[in-house]
């Protein structure tokens, strides 16, 4: 399922990947997309990298 992290097994795969990193005291990381960011946070996800220009628009929307 290349670039589709939100099919099932995918989604299965990488919550168990995030748990199984943190249980060995290390920080995962994931690039991400800024919707996903939420998601990946509450499955222990500690370092999350986006785009700037993402962030950027995600900010100006609510502004302009």
């Amino acid at each position: 399922h290349p670039g589709k992290a939100n099919e099932p097994p995918v989604s299965t795969a990488i919550r168990k990947i995030f748990r199984s990193i943190a249980e060995a005291g290390l920080t995962s990381g994931t690039a991400s997309s800024e919707k996903q960011m939420e998601k990946a946070k509450k499955e222990g996800c500690c370092y999350l990298y986006t785009h700037l220009n993402n962030v950027l628009k995600l900010g100006a929307e609510n502004y302009l």
